[in-house]
């Protein structure tokens, strides 16, 4: 039983929790000050975070399915075929999608959404996909990677597209900083993701050079590959900087705001500093780490400002 909660990777769906409530947290307090009443209210909260849930979850079941052999060659552990068998697992990827439409259907219904029924298995099918081709594509399989990442607060914005519409009718300021975090945390969301799948790239070049599986450090070297994930993180920073300026108005003379580049801007320099050092491997873990430190600050620095 061990092993079927395992394969899910729970850290990373703690994290996608995390990001949803919070994000749900921070959007609700604002309409409190508006009066203004929530789409995803109570149960609907829950249910669609569940949903969410369910469709990380079926990727990361998936991903581990098709890449049995991958992992054996990069020294990763892989439940699939050794805790689990592959039909046991693809019937268990069926039952988390299936749960997970169910979800989309009734949440699409109650809010007036139908959209959000087609988006799910619109999105299930690209992060199939990913796991069966487009991960051999070199970037495309890191872009919609990112993109999913991004999506994680991005659908929350579609979900309360009448409610924050409200909001802006009502508390125009309020409005403005709820869409400066969110966009700001979307776009911060797609850059940080999109630099640590090609640092993981790098660090599984072995086993993906040995399987045929064309990632952009197979495709192009690692030399190259470095010099990407360097010119991201750069751009990254650069963007993360922009932002916070765009956000001065808003939080005209709030220490918090201005305080606020510190943590913004010194983990991107740490990474540039171990992205530089790579092929060490040591760095490319370092590096790794470091981003996804520098996420949850990202996550933190949402709450303070909000």
């Amino acid at each position: 039983m061990a092993a079927y909660f395992r394969i899910l990777r729970p850290v990373n769906l703690v994290i996608v929790t995390l990001t949803q409530g919070l994000l749900f947290f921070i959007i609700h307090s604002a309409y409190q000050h508006a009066d203004v009443h929530p789409i995803l209210d109570g149960p609907l909260i829950t249910l669609f975070i569940i949903c969410t849930l369910c469709l990380a979850a079926s990727a990361n079941v998936i991903n581990d399915i098709l890449d049995i052999d991958i992992d054996l060659h990069n020294n990763r552990k892989n439940i699939v075929g050794s805790l689990i068998s592959r039909n046991q697992a693809y019937l268990y990827y069926s039952l988390i999608t299936l749960v997970g439409l169910i979800l989309a259907a009734y949440i699409g219904v109650r809010i007036g959404r139908p959209g959000l029924i087609l988006i799910y298995p619109a999105v299930v099918a690209v992060l199939y996909l990913y796991s069966k081709s487009f991960k051999g594509t070199p970037l495309l399989g890191n872009i919609v990677v990112a993109a999913f990442c991004a999506f994680v607060p991005g659908i929350l914005w579609y979900g309360e597209l009448n409610a924050l519409y409200l909001l802006k009718k009502q508390d125009l300021i309020g409005y403005e900083i709820i869409t400066y975090l969110l966009s700001g945390f979307v776009i911060f969301s797609f850059m940080t993701n999109l630099v640590r799948e090609l640092v993981k790239d790098i660090e599984d070049y072995p086993g993906d050079k040995i399987h045929g599986i064309k990632t952009y450090p197979v495709a192009y070297g690692i030399t190259r590959a470095r010099v990407f994930a360097l010119f991201n993180m750069m751009m990254t920073l650069l963007i993360v900087v922009f932002w916070w300026y765009m956000g001065r108005d808003l939080y005209s003379g709030s220490r918090v705001h201005s305080l606020a580049i510190v943590p913004l801007i010194f983990p991107p320099l740490v990474i540039i500093n171990h992205l530089t050092k790579i092929p060490d491997l040591i760095r490319v873990r370092l590096a790794s780490y470091w981003l996804k430190v520098y996420m949850v600050i990202g996550l933190l620095i949402l709450l303070i400002l909000a």
